[in-house]
């Protein structure tokens, strides 16, 4: 076979280690065996640069005698993120919890070991590091997007409703540090009265075939302030429990311009109505009163009677235009912000 393979082999007996190497080489076209015969020599190597190349780390119990959990922990410190296959000589090895809980990628037992239990076990413990490195490293993007997320981010667990993690931009927007979050509900940021809209929500949620929930709802800031957000949520497993990704864009200033934008439209059909109905009152009546002067064989104390008429109507005509007009100006006020 054409597969190329460069281990540390810790193994204080020349048989072992020449058997290690005969299987190897029915294997591997270039086995690369590194050897070590000591725990501390071992710890040394794993030290330098050298062992950087590295792919797997075969560990014999014999080379540790009674000290072998010892020895395990010494060499899964030094190199957590390569596999650690223990050759064991007591077939309880696997069985013992003591041993299982050390870190260790696999054990072979000496009595049962051959080239393709040898193989498998090299593939299988490299493959699964490379899955592992390859989970940490999506693992560390997620993190990095959550965190430098400029919105405020948070992810809470499905069942409880508790926060499991929150990202500085929530923290900075709620007022909350991250411990108080850590020790609250998701319900706990929601004004009182919008409880029953918010068990609905969660209804829908989890009842929904995606789980994932989107629209635009109330929050509380530590300081009380009532805030309107868009929330989006996604599904996910953290944990291996079922939780929820949510992203919360604060839209309290759209609200805000909305409710200006609506006010406004009704002062200005206000002003279209005074403009339409009222407006026209006054009008018709100076019109009508213009039109009584111009008779000739009109008296003297008729044409007063109607001059006092005309002016109360150019009065009450003034007093609606300048209505109109103060009505127009509240029509200019300053919005929330200026698109």
């Amino acid at each position: 076979m054409n597969y190329h393979i460069r281990l540390l082999v810790v193994q204080p007996n020349d048989p072992d280690l020449e058997k290690t190497r005969n299987f190897l080489s029915g294997v591997y076209a270039t086995p690369e065996i590194l050897r070590c015969k000591t725990i501390p020599e071992a710890a040394d190597f794993l030290q330098n640069s050298e062992a950087a190349r590295l792919e797997v780390v075969l560990l014999d119990s014999a080379v540790a005698g009674s000290n072998l959990a010892e020895s395990i922990t010494t060499l899964v410190s030094l190199c957590p993120q390569l596999p650690l296959i223990v050759l064991a000589d007591d077939p309880a090895f696997g069985l013992s919890t003591r041993f299982i809980e050390l870190g260790f990628s696999d054990y072979l037992l000496k009595s049962e070991w051959s080239a393709f239990s040898l193989q498998k076990s090299i593939l299988y413990c490299i493959e699964r590091c490379k899955l592992k490195a390859s989970l940490r490293e999506s693992e560390k993007r997620y993190s990095t997007l959550f965190q430098s997320s400029p919105e405020p981010m948070w992810v809470y667990d499905m069942e409880t409703l508790h926060f499991v993690d929150v990202n500085e931009a929530a923290v900075k927007h709620y007022g909350y540090d991250k411990d108080e979050f850590l020790r609250m509900s998701i319900r706990e940021i929601r004004p009182s009265e919008d409880m029953p809209l918010l068990e609905e929500a969660i209804k829908r949620s989890r009842i929904s075939e995606e789980g994932s929930l989107q629209g635009m709802f109330r929050h509380k800031k530590k300081n009380g302030e009532i805030i309107f957000v868009y929330i989006q949520s996604k599904v996910i497993l953290l944990n291996d429990r079922p939780s929820k990704l949510i992203l919360a864009h604060d839209i309290t200033q759209h609200v805000q311009y909305d409710r200006a934008i609506k006010a406004q439209n009704q002062k200005l059909k206000e002003i279209a109505w005074i403009q339409c109905h009222v407006v026209r009152t006054p009008i018709a009546r100076l019109m009508g009163l213009v039109d009584a002067l111009e008779e000739e064989d009109m008296n003297e104390t008729l044409r007063t009677e109607l001059l006092v008429h005309i002016r109360t109507s150019a009065h009450e005509l003034d007093t609606i235009v300048r209505e109109i007009a103060h009505k127009a100006q509240q029509v200019n006020v300053t919005l929330p912000y200026n698109l």
